[in-house]
């Protein structure tokens, strides 16, 4: 699992698919697994981004698996 927010999501995917994830992790689940990739378009992206980590780490008690960091909440 991975939460994460852009501006364009065209290019990030792009950035992805082409090995330029943001760590290792992300470069490596890429290239090795099937991606199934949702979007929300909003215009407060790195509010709703920060809700979503935090949901999942209230739920799971931890980051989802692709996170290094947790947003700050605003």
């Amino acid at each position: 699992m991975y939460y994460g927010s852009s501006k364009n999501i065209r290019e990030r995917l792009l950035t992805y698919l082409n090995g330029y994830g943001h760590t290792d992790e992300i470069r490596k689940f890429v290239n090795e697994r099937f991606l199934n990739v949702r979007y929300l378009r909003t215009v407060k992206y790195r509010e709703l981004e920060a809700r979503f980590i935090a949901d999942f780490v209230e739920k799971m008690g931890s980051l989802p698996l692709l996170n290094a960091v947790r947003p700050k909440m605003k």
